[in-house]
C-alpha cells in the first residue's frame, strides 16, 4: 500500500526494483512524498500527483529514475 504525505526533499536514485524488503520513495520538490514497496503503486501515485498538481505527464521510466530505495 502506498503512503502519501507532505515532507520536503527530492529523490534521485536512478532505478527501483520490486523486492519485498525494499521501500521505494519519491519526494517531490513541492514537499509531497510517496512511499511504497511496489513499483506499480509508486508509478501510479507519483504519476497522478505530477499530473494533477504540476500538470506534468511522467512515464514509468521517469518515476522509477526518481525513486530512492531503502531496505525495510
Amino acid at each position: 500500500m502506498a503512503t502519501f504525505n507532505t515532507q520536503s526533499g527530492m529523490g534521485n536514485q536512478p532505478t527501483a526494483r520490486n523486492d519485498p524488503d525494499m521501500t521505494l520513495t519519491v519526494k517531490c520538490y513541492c514537499g509531497a512524498v510517496v512511499q511504497t514497496d511496489s513499483e506499480d503503486e509508486l508509478v501510479a501515485q507519483v504519476s497522478a500527483h505530477a499530473l494533477s498538481v504540476h500538470d506534468v505527464d511522467l512515464s514509468r521510466t521517469d518515476v522509477l529514475a526518481m525513486a530512492n530505495i531503502a531496505e525495510g
